[in-house]
């Protein structure tokens, strides 16, 4: 097992460690909804009757709920990558340093800097940060559109309910126009 394979363990341990830690003070993750990701593109919200306003507004809500959850995983996660690349880094220019022959002859921290970034771990663990850094991104967007999306049905549901009885009655079951 690789030093960074090893290093994941660790992590995804301390993560399911500390999600359960959170779980025991009645505080869980969101679980992943069973529906399908709900997609607004298309949909006229005004031509939703009002349950079926309200379904979307609930499936909108558990997938931002989710979404959040799994975007603060993904900022743990690219913590713990940029931590190692860091720490990968400061070992590097201790032990390039503590190599030099003498006082005069000791590299100079571009040079340890250098000799580092040919390091197939530091490498390696450079791209999982990069990666873990574009899974943050990319959960980061994904969740800030189904919270729109759940505020553009919300603003929907009070548009009606301001609406006077009569005017929701006549919506509700049809009437005269």
């Amino acid at each position: 097992m690789t030093t960074l394979k090893r290093r994941q363990a660790e992590e995804l341990t301390e993560r399911l460690r500390v999600a359960a830690e959170l779980a025991e003070i009645g505080l869980p993750l969101p679980k992943k909804p069973r529906t399908d990701v709900p997609d607004l593109a298309g949909v006229d919200l005004t031509d939703l009757e009002d349950g079926a306003l309200m379904d979307q507004l609930v499936k909108l809500t558990r997938w931002a709920d989710y979404s959040g959850g799994q975007l603060a995983l993904a900022d743990v996660d690219e913590a713990f990558a940029k931590q190692y690349v860091e720490q990968l880094t400061a070992q590097n220019l201790v032990e390039t340093w503590e190599a030099g022959a003498d006082d005069k002859k000791k590299p100079g921290v571009t040079v340890a800097r250098a000799a580092k970034a040919s390091d197939p771990v530091y490498v390696e663990a450079k791209q999982e940060q990069l990666n873990a850094y574009a899974r943050r991104k990319l959960l980061s967007a994904r969740h800030e559109a189904f919270e729109r999306d759940a505020a553009v049905v919300s603003r929907e549901l009070t548009r009606r309910l301001e609406r006077s009885p009569s005017e929701r009655r006549t919506a509700r079951y049809g009437g005269a126009s």
